[in-house]
């Protein structure tokens, strides 16, 4: 059955959509969600319908379904606004009111009949088009029929008669060499068996790789889906694949057992099954691992139409595969020197093994994660992912591993756009892809994009729902957004997880510390501390928290970080200090930063130039992210001293966000600061005074910026100043004498 309606087809049997004569990418939940509406055109289907019928009945939150229409609007040029085509029927359903006709599958609509290219039958994509001559279709006819012919003499003919290993073995259902395997973690519910399943997993999905017939999906997205919860067919509708690999691991005080089989998406059904055995003790688990994954590789391979000999070279050997997966786990870690260890892991399996494409995006990945946690040279970074990037490119020039690690390049040379370009490309090769969609969020939030990267972190959520990283990355989004009691929810759910997650308690001490809850915030970062006061986000947060209450003298016991010792120097007007910590720093900020304190903006107004946040925050259509307008102030204020043309532009983009709020509207200390900064900066000190009573009463203290910060230079030679600083004082002081810690 296909479906046509304006410059869309949609070919039901084939779950494809065509735009104007093109193929266009959709995603599989997507695709059943447009043949859902169509198929009910003019009638409403309703929540419930749509969780029954595209997820089975598994219960999945409001916005997974939100954001599906949103998906399938995109894809058919349509939007909330206008329900041109999907019509929304608040608390109720959708209703797909387009005109539609219908057509059998082997019908071409009569009135676009080039719109519908047929590829069943030519690979090279010929398509049918007006003004075709009867010659043509003739010879095109002869030419399938030829071709049909030999297929029929090739199926008839045993096509690999020298190979033993194919004898017993039943023919594959279908004879296209070109198909998509996912393989499932081999598990059991033991927590031996599972390390044991879960390795020869990964050894399979790095085997079946190298067989350039096959596609096999990646690791980071087929261990992510919950395989109790979802069907074969929904599982391969998830994961792309024509066939599920699983396997079951158990062990007894003798020996390993380990049963796999592939099972038909099409047909729903066992196609191939076998049991492996290895005898204890337990020093032989790698081999076993090894050598089962090969065999099951091999068989599975076989069975697919390709013909490997048990004496194939195609897997990793077991001391490098170990490496890598150490490097995996080493990625997980917030201590440099582990993300150094991965990095030197991940660089030594390429030198070993010069074709296993997934450890150079791994490479890639570790230095980006480096650059963040440790002192390693950017510099280093680009020269070293450039070589691998160029590497990878040769060995697998269209794959979404390649199209991550340029992703990532892009990123590492601060190039965002192109980073976000690689990602979607990635995407494209594997819509299932959790790095990917990580990737690209992380990346679309330094953008300010918030509402699609909180997309992408949902995504990355829906394949891998226990991952804590992203459920905080996802915090730190809504905490951006405004949606500071969603960001703490999120956050402290994280810590009932895991009480000693060590980013979920820097970021609710900062969470705290933004609504004013100075004893909560201390309680977090102090727990973090015991974990690992060489933290750089611990460091900077109490830097944060320390720097508001104006005890900066009592800071330097706390951080050891070079540029935020420069930094408190600077505030403290000891430049020659300053100066000379900024040399030790390996964060190329931080020495503008501390110039701009203490009295020379060139550098650090070059930096944002160059970064080119200003055109960033003046073509957004949203609303500045409320944990960056402080920043965005400091832009301004720079760009005025500096008489650059922008500053106009600026004034009246910032204005937007902040005339249009009162003052007793604003909740969050940065924002009190931003927003009484820039009345500053712009000369309404009176505005500015308003919003430092309201401050004042909500106890919000930011008070070492007060005293200090270049926003704040018009307002501290106003009249009113003093008195709202000395009340800013005594609220301090009421903090403090609840702060035993302090």
């Amino acid at each position: 059955m296909k479906y046509a309606f304006e410059n869309f087809i949609f070919d039901v049997d084939r779950n494809e959509l065509f735009v104007d004569d093109e193929l266009a990418h959709v995603e599989p939940q997507v695709c059943r969600l447009i043949e859902l509406l169509i198929a009910n055109n003019g009638n409403i289907v309703t929540r419930d319908e749509i969780q029954r019928e595209i997820w089975d009945d598994r219960i999945v939150m409001p916005s997974v379904i939100d954001n599906r229409i949103r998906a399938a609007r995109n894809v058919l040029n349509d939007d909330g606004k206008s329900q041109r085509l999907i019509k929304t029927f608040p608390n109720v359903g959708y209703k797909f009111v387009g005109e539609v006709v219908e057509h059998a599958s082997d019908a071409k609509p009569e009135k676009d009949i080039e719109a519908l290219p047929d590829l069943s039958n030519l690979e090279n994509g010929v398509k049918f088009k007006n003004g075709w001559s009867r010659f043509k279709l003739a010879s095109l006819a002869i030419s399938v029929f030829a071709a049909l012919i030999f297929i029929g003499i090739y199926l008839f003919i045993d096509r690999n008669p020298a190979n033993p290993e194919n004898e017993n073995i039943v023919k594959s259902p279908r004879n296209s060499l070109s198909y998509t395997v996912a393989v499932l973690p081999f598990t059991t519910g033991v927590e031996l068996d599972n390390k044991v399943g879960n390795a020869i997993s990964h050894k399979t999905i790095s085997a079946l790789s190298r067989i350039k017939s096959l596609g096999v999906v990646s690791a980071q997205s087929s261990f992510q889906v919950d395989k109790t919860k979802l069907s074969t067919q929904g599982l391969a509708r998830a994961l792309e694949a024509d066939f599920i690999l699983d396997g079951i691991v158990t062990s007894d005080a003798n020996s390993f057992n380990v049963t796999a089989q592939l099972v038909s998406a099409e047909e729903d059904k066992v196609v191939w099954s076998e049991t492996f055995h290895k005898g204890k003790p337990e020093e032989s688990r790698l081999i076993f691992e090894t050598e089962t994954a090969k065999k099951v590789t091999i068989k599975v391979a076989n069975f697919l139409g390709s013909s490997i000999s048990s004496e194939a070279k195609f897997l990793v050997d077991k001391d490098v595969f170990l490496k890598y997966q150490t490097g995996l786990d080493l990625l997980n870690s917030e201590k440099s020197e582990d993300m150094k260890q991965a990095i030197a892991l991940f660089a030594e399996v390429v030198q070993k093994e010069p074709n296993f494409v997934p450890a150079y995006m791994y490479y890639s990945e570790a230095v980006d994660r480096a650059l963040k946690i440790s002192d390693w040279s950017r510099t280093d970074a680009i020269r070293d992912v450039s070589i691998y990037a160029e590497k990878v490119s040769m060995l697998s020039p269209d794959s979404p591993e390649t199209y991550l690690t340029q992703g990532n390049l892009a990123k590492i040379r601060s190039d965002a756009d192109k980073a976000v370009e690689y990602y979607d490309k990635a995407l494209k090769k594997n819509p299932n892809f959790a790095l990917g969609y990580f990737k690209k969020a992380k990346v679309l939030f330094t953008l300010y994009d918030l509402y699609e990267a909180l997309y992408c972190f949902k995504k990355v959520l829906s394949l891998n729902p226990l991952s804590s990283d992203v459920v905080l990355n996802i915090a730190e989004v809504q905490f951006s957004l405004g949606n500071i009691e969603e960001a703490m929810r999120l956050t402290k759910r994280s810590l009932l997880w895991s009480p000693e997650n060590l980013s979920a308690l820097i970021n609710a001490g900062r969470y705290e510390l933004g609504i004013g809850h100075y004893d909560e915030s201390l309680n977090y970062l102090n727990a973090a501390r015991r974990l690992n006061r060489d933290n750089f986000d611990l460091q900077f947060n109490t830097y944060l928290l320390y720097n508001n209450l104006g005890l900066l003298d009592e800071l330097n016991e706390l951080i050891d970080n070079p540029g935020l010792k420069a930094t408190v120097a600077a505030l403290k007007g000891d430049a020659e200090t300053a100066y000379k910590l900024t040399k030790l720093d390996p964060f190329s900020w931080t020495s503008p930063y501390v110039q701009y304190l203490l009295g020379d903006s060139r550098e650090l107004y070059e930096m944002f130039v160059k970064m080119d946040l200003s055109n960033s925050i003046m073509t957004r259509k949203n609303s500045i992210p409320i944990d960056q307008t402080l920043d965005v102030v400091f832009m301004l204020d720079l760009f005025i001293m500096q008489n650059d043309d922008k500053s106009k532009a600026l004034i009246e983009r910032i204005g937007k966000d902040f005339d249009k709020k009162s003052v007793t509207d604003i909740k969050i200390l940065e924002e009190f600061s931003a927003v009484a900064g820039y009345y500053s900066i712009i000369g309404k000190n009176e505005k500015a005074l308003e919003v430092l009573d309201e401050a004042n009463r909500q106890q919000m203290i930011f008070l070492s910026r007060l005293k200090v910060s270049p926003i704040f230079k018009n307002l501290r030679e106003h009249p009113g100043f003093e008195t709202r600083l000395k009340t800013m004082t005594e609220n301090r002081d009421l903090v403090l004498s609840s702060l035993k810690q302090l």
